[in-house]
């Protein structure tokens, strides 16, 4: 009975040192990035602000989200993003700004608060996650969707006087086969027809 009790627990010590000598799958990290080599829609020389965003509580994490179904929502557990997905969001929009609006006089606030501004831009953000599964069945083209919803205001310089202000819901399709490096790329994407409706909406107020 001894030699049983003693065998069981060698046994059990051999498999806690086997999993504990299993290889974990590595941390990746993932950023959004800004367009490349995008032709300027208009020229301003006017100094132009971008907030901080406002960002959903949901998406202040480290890890990817994904929606598998409209109320059940998981986190990518080694799929990172590099820094805080609302730094990303700004610095993204700031430097697609620039270039389509052909400038270098394009800010982050406040941390780069040189000089007073001609325009402002805030954005809040309800929403920036990938749909997957059930949550992109229902008539979606894609397997996967990135989804991004929010809100976005330009403002007049210094005095806060608001040019426009709008809701915005954008959709982006991930390319197939879907992965973590694709699904950035769908994220950045989204990001950048942000951008474009701001930029737009500042070479109005500029004619």
């Amino acid at each position: 009975m001894r030699g049983k009790l003693l065998r069981r627990v060698a046994a059990s010590a051999f498999f806690v040192v086997l999993a504990g000598c299993t290889p974990s799958q590595p941390t990746r990290y993932f950023a959004l990035t800004p367009m490349s080599d995008a032709m300027p829609i208009a020229e301003t020389d006017k100094a132009i602000g971008v907030f901080p965003i406002v960002l959903a509580n949901y998406l202040d994490r480290n890890g990817i989200v994904m929606r598998t179904s409209p109320n059940e929502l998981t986190v990518a557990g080694t799929d990172n993003w590099i820094e805080p997905l609302d730094l990303q969001i700004r610095g993204v929009v700031a430097r697609n700004l620039g270039q389509l609006l052909g400038t270098e006089r394009v800010f982050v606030l406040p941390e780069q608060r040189l000089l007073p501004f001609d325009h402002t831009v805030e954005i809040a953000v309800d929403r920036f996650d990938i749909e997957v599964g059930a949550a992109a069945a229902e008539g979606a083209a894609a397997a996967e969707t990135v989804v991004l919803e929010g809100r976005w205001a330009l403002f007049e310089g210094e005095s806060r006087d608001v040019l426009k202000t709008a809701p915005v819901r954008i959709t982006e399709a991930v390319a197939s086969p879907a992965d973590f490096e694709r699904r950035a790329a769908a994220m950045s994407e989204a990001a950048t027809r942000l951008s474009r409706l701001i930029a737009a909406a500042i070479a109005v107020q500029d004619n």
